[in-house]
């Protein structure tokens, strides 16, 4: 596989990541609930691993890393499914919580 060079936005991931799951048998039928359970499942897969470290357990960074990276991917096919711009939903909600907190960051 070549690797693109060009810088990753996340309307650009939504899109790739929208259309692979096309060519996949099962995402073509599955509901907005079956996203949201995938999507529920990773980040417990996740909340999991921080539990784990919280004890003392050693988690490699690249385990973390396939999980945050898997909550992203079915968050964008759940948002896909239940017809979100998921990037404009990013944007709004993210002014919408500085101008509640009064911070300057802005998108």
């Amino acid at each position: 596989m070549k690797k693109n060079r060009e810088p990753l936005t996340i309307r650009r991931f939504h899109e790739v990541n929208v259309t692979r799951s096309k060519d996949i048998n099962h995402s073509r039928e599955w509901s907005s609930m079956e996203w949201g359970c995938a999507l529920s499942g990773e980040v417990g897969e996740l909340c999991n691993f921080l539990k784990k470290m919280n004890r003392g357990d050693k988690i490699p960074k690249k385990w973390l890393a396939h999980e945050i990276s898997d909550i992203m991917t079915y968050l964008s096919l759940t948002a896909d499914n239940l017809d979100i711009d998921l990037e404009a939903a990013l944007i709004k909600k993210f002014n919408l919580v500085s101008k509640r907190w009064g911070s300057k960051y802005i998108l």
